[in-house]
This record gives structure tokens, C-alpha cells and sequence, in this order.
């Protein structure tokens, strides 16, 4: 499976998302600020949080047809990888949407990576590629008024690509597993 039809495409959309991520610092400072002190900042992020699940969820099983048994098994093990996660080292609303926007980003960086690069180089550059992004994101909120450096973000960044990676190597890239 490939997620984008070419290298151009993969790159577009993987710098695209990037740049979203960076010029969108002040504004998304201050929305969540705003909503922080109106009380919607945990019911918004939590709403985001489980849409983006149900649409992850349809994509992989439904879209994808990954409903083998060693399927549903990794899908669930990194699932509740995500959710410990969550609780034990993300339990702000604005760290959880950390981990799902660097989850994304690391598979975008992936399947960029997979029109020039082996499987085995991939993993290592995609990781490296999403927790660099990571970093400058960080330095980036360092200038911003309403953002601030934080390397526990940095590292939440690192440990998402990690179970992004997991997840695509378990269950997007297991096309043919049948149990």
C-alpha cells in the first residue's frame, strides 16, 4: 500500500502538514487559550480525539479491509498503547492532540520516504524526520506569545512517532496477514 500516488505528492503533502502545523502555533495558542477559560477546552479536544479514532478506526478496518485476526489484535494492543499514553504521560487536552498530530505526520513521512528508501531505512528516517518537525515546533513556541518550550512535548512528539510507526508496520503495512 502507498498513501500517495508519487514522490511529489508525498513530499507536497508531508511539508504541506508541516507548515500547517507551524503557522497555525499563534492562532491555535490562542484559540485553546479561549477556550481554556470559557471550559470547552477538554470537551473540544476529547470531541477531536474520538472522531479522529471512529475515522481511523473505519479507514483501517472498513476502507482497508484489515479485519484478520492479527489485525484486530495489533490494531487493539496499539490502540491501548495510545490510550496509556494518554493518561500517563499526555493528560492535558493540547498534549493528546500532540500525539494524534504527530501520528499523522510520521505516516506521512513514511510513505513519503517509501518511494526512495527500503523498509528497513524507512522506519528510522520517518521517526527522525516527524521528531526533528517535533523539535523546531517546539523552538518555534518558544517566540510565540501565547505558546511556550516545552521538551516534554518534544519527547510526547518522539513517543508518537513511535507508535505511529507501529502502527503502520503491524497493520498498514500487513496487507496479506490472515490468522
Amino acid at each position: 500500500m502507498n498513501l500517495f500516488p508519487n514522490r511529489r505528492r508525498g513530499w507536497e503533502v508531508t511539508l504541506g502538514a508541516i507548515a500547517l502545523i507551524y503557522l497555525s502555533l499563534g492562532p491555535v495558542g490562542s484559540f485553546q487559550l479561549w477556550l481554556k477559560s470559557h471550559g470547552w477546552q477538554r470537551p473540544v479536544s476529547e470531541s477531536i480525539l474520538l472522531f479522529s479514532a471512529v475515522t481511523i478506526l473505519y479507514l483501517v478496518v472498513v476502507r482497508l479491509d484489515r479485519r484478520t485476526p492479527s489485525h484486530l489484535l495489533a490494531l487493539a494492543g496499539v490502540g491501548a498503547a495510545y490510550l496509556a499514553m494518554m493518561i500517563t504521560l499526555a493528560p492535558h487536552p493540547s498534549d493528546r492532540i500532540h500525539l494524534l498530530e504527530y501520528s499523522l505526520l510520521t505516516i506521512s513521512f513514511y510513505y513519503a520516504l517509501k518511494f526512495d528508501f527500503s523498509p528497513p531505512l524507512r522506519y528510522p528516517l520517518a521517526w527522525m524526520g516527524a521528531f526533528a518537525s517535533g523539535f523546531v515546533d517546539e523552538l518555534i513556541q518558544r517566540v510565540v506569545p501565547t505558546r511556550a518550550f516545552d521538551l516534554h512535548d518534544a519527547l510526547l512528539n518522539g513517543a508518537a512517532a513511535s507508535l505511529a510507526l507501529l502502527f503502520t508496520g503491524l497493520v498498514l503495512e500487513r496487507e496479506g496477514a490472515r490468522s
